[in-house]
């Protein structure tokens, strides 16, 4: 995010090595470049992967900072229900590498606050979570589907899967799933170790279980 970043980095002159908190992430997710995650029941997550110099920080100061971004976007857009829109669930600086997880109600904020932090690693305009029958059921034109191995399937096969997760989505981002990619729309970049795939452009879809 480029201005929490930009923020960080300020604050670097005089602060920073980490701020904790339990991640409601999962430990499958140990971000190692900045991404979101979807995890089975739809919970969405994103994480800022930052280097910086190394030097003499301060915890407080940096989660002083991160707090502040949370609690003004959320004072901001309160949202519905008892979950806040955003929440930093973790941060850690070590070896020249800061890491920040922050937790959404909905992918709809995700996006909202991935816009006001100017965040360039997540360019999605849209994006929706739900089963891959609602996903093919919806009338939306999902396009031909490969499977990880950039081999094509066809869509009987893929509607086997009904009950996996499907995410739909438009723009540009890395998104990293808790379960294992199974199909993917025709022209997504996949890392099926990582069980990470790069959607962009056209409407593309991520189906895993």
């Amino acid at each position: 995010m480029r201005k929490a970043a930009a923020g960080l980095f300020v604050l670097a002159a005089v602060l920073l090595y980490g701020c904790g908190g339990q991640a409601k992430t999962g430990a499958d997710f140990q971000p190692d470049s900045s991404s979101i995650y979807v995890s089975g029941d739809g919970t969405v997550s994103s994480a800022i992967v930052e280097t910086y110099e190394e030097g003499n920080y301060d915890t407080e100061s940096l989660k002083a900072f991160l707090d502040g971004e949370v609690s003004r976007y959320v004072q901001e857009h309160p949202g519905e229900g008892e979950t806040p829109a955003v929440s930093l669930k973790e941060c850690s600086a070590a070896d020249g590498k800061m890491t920040a997880v922050f937790e959404y109600a909905s992918p709809e904020d995700l996006i909202a606050f991935s816009a006001d932090q100017q965040d360039e690693s997540v360019g999605l305009t849209s994006m929706k979570i739900m089963t891959a029958e609602e996903a093919f059921s919806g009338g939306q034109a999902l396009g031909e589907f490969v499977d990880p191995q950039d081999q094509a399937v066809s869509l009987t096969d893929v509607m086997k899967e009904d009950k996996a997760t499907a995410i739909v989505t438009e723009g540009e981002a890395l998104i990293q799933t808790e379960g294992k990619i199974l199909f993917v729309s025709k022209g997504t970049e996949v890392d099926g170790e990582k069980n990470q795939a790069k959607v962009g452009g056209a409407p593309s879809c991520i189906i895993f279980k």
